[in-house]
């Protein structure tokens, strides 16, 4: 395990979130040596959302094995997801 961290928050009543998911579920495979979790905010019992101060959902976090943000993605845009992740994995791989 590489020790980074990949969040991905969401809602079951999010419109938005449920077209980039499909997406979301590829990327996590493609890049299988990220820790994966899926956030639900509306049953966030962690308060993961509050204390990354997620504004808006879908968002995708990287965090660093020292426990820092690398770096996040908000809103639809899949080619943002994808750019994210690829750098995370260039940098912190």
């Amino acid at each position: 395990m590489s020790g980074v961290k990949v969040l991905f928050f969401t809602s079951p009543t999010c419109g938005p979130c449920k077209v980039v998911k499909p997406t979301i579920e590829e990327l996590q495979e493609d890049y299988a040596k990220f820790e994966w979790t899926h956030v639900d905010t509306l049953n966030d019992r962690g308060d993961f959302a509050t204390q990354l101060h997620v504004r808006l959902v879908p968002t995708l976090v990287v965090v660093k094995p020292d426990g820092t943000e690398f770096g996040r993605h908000e809103g639809t845009s899949l080619i943002g997801y994808f750019n994210l992740l690829r750098r995370a994995k260039a940098l912190l791989l």
